[in-house]
């Protein structure tokens, strides 16, 4: 069988199809007319009934899905002062928490200080019933849980900064004395070691130097947790039926 006409049809239809695809991706369309209206919204515009409608159901999920109890606080959890109720509590789940997934990276490695910003707890709470919600209002940010191991030395210096700011920013993993140059300050139950690495849970916010903490910067490594602090919260008081409150002091 003579196949060269079959072969050449597929050649030619391949030409074809090449011409024609080559055409079509470089031809060029202009705009012809354009439309532009400016809405400015304000309390004048009339609701929309139909629209109301469809987003309905939605709004009354979100609502019931925010309103959602987590966990019950058996004290006020209070955001202001020194070791406070509601910083000791957030940064020692944090550390819980965040040891939980790096150890599953890292065997037989673990978490050493947490350190959050004063500012980034929005609000505080009286007795009684946690929810999503409450997660909400207390971390509205989407700040991102990160380890960052640095050198002892550079703890230390976390540490000055500590001593120094008038904002008593929540800790855990690490205690000294505020009002002080005292050299006793307990890692984990041990004397820091300026020779030793220590690894540091924060937000991301702080890891890139906000709120002045530059001892951030140059770090030995950075390591994304890949969970939101707010998600961690909120998985972390899931489990716990009532919160308990860790009084021991960090700030001496």
């Amino acid at each position: 069988m003579n196949t060269a006409p079959v072969l050449k049809l597929r050649y030619m239809l391949s030409m074809v199809l090449i011409l024609g695809f080559y055409a079509c991706s470089h031809k060029v369309y202009q705009v012809q007319d354009s439309k532009v209206e400016r809405i400015f919204i304000s309390d004048s515009l009339e609701e929309r009934e139909d629209l109301n409608q469809l987003i309905e159901p939605y709004k009354i999920q979100m609502a019931n899905e925010l309103d959602r109890v987590l966990t019950y606080a058996p004290v006020d959890l209070s955001y202001k002062g020194m070791n406070t109720p509601l910083g000791n509590v957030i940064t020692d789940l944090m550390l819980e928490e965040g040891n939980k997934i790096y150890s599953q990276r890292h065997p037989n490695e673990k978490i050493d200080v947490v350190l959050m910003n004063r500012g980034g707890l929005r609000r505080s709470f009286t007795k009684g019933d946690l929810s999503v919600r409450s997660m909400y209002e207390l971390m509205p940010f989407e700040n991102e849980a990160v380890v960052v191991t640095m050198t002892g030395t550079k703890l230390m210096e976390m540490v000055n900064f500590l001593r120094l700011t008038p904002r008593n920013h929540p800790i855990a993993g690490i205690s000294f004395k505020k009002e002080s140059e005292d050299k006793e300050i307990m890692v984990g139950g041990e004397l820091i070691d300026e020779s030793k690495n220590y690894r540091v849970l924060t937000n991301d916010y702080l890891q890139k130097g906000g709120d002045q903490m530059t001892f951030f910067l140059d770090p030995i490594e950075v390591e994304f947790l890949q969970i939101k602090l707010r998600d961690m919260f909120i998985q972390h008081f899931e489990k716990v039926d009532t919160i308990q409150v860790n009084q021991n002091p960090r700030y001496l």
